[in-house]
């Protein structure tokens, strides 16, 4: 027995039943072979956007849907802007932390104190 949000409580036949429903008119993920990625990131390397023509080609060359094609590499390119993304936000991070340690670096202003001479010296001129 598990616990739903809501407090009422199910099973695990009720979990596997609702997992069916979900899944209904969706075919199931099959993923892709080694040999399939390989080809699909060389071609990526090389040009990071399709023309269909060139989708359809290399979807019969994997032997693959033209959709499958189509979103692994709207996925590719995704997961690109992601990386770039994360990389500026560490260059920024770096860049705020090199000022900030330069700022800290510099020595502290202090206040002089004047000597009684000089005390004395500016006050007899008042």
């Amino acid at each position: 027995m598990w616990a739903i949000a809501d407090g009422t409580r199910r099973n695990a036949e009720d979990g596997d039943q609702m997992q069916r429903q979900r899944r209904l008119g969706r075919t199931p993920r099959v993923p892709f072979y080694r040999w399939q990625v390989t080809l699909l990131e060389q071609q990526y390397q090389r040009h990071n956007y399709l023309s269909t023509t060139a989708i359809s080609e290399l979807a019969a060359m994997l032997q693959l849907s033209y959709n499958r094609v189509k979103i692994w590499f709207q996925n590719r390119r995704a997961k690109e802007r992601r990386k770039e993304e994360i990389k500026r936000i560490q260059q920024e991070g770096n860049d705020y932390n090199r000022s900030m340690s330069t700022v800290h670096h510099q020595p502290p202003v202090t206040e002089q104190c004047l000597t009684d001479s000089e005390y004395k010296h500016i006050a007899s001129a008042v």
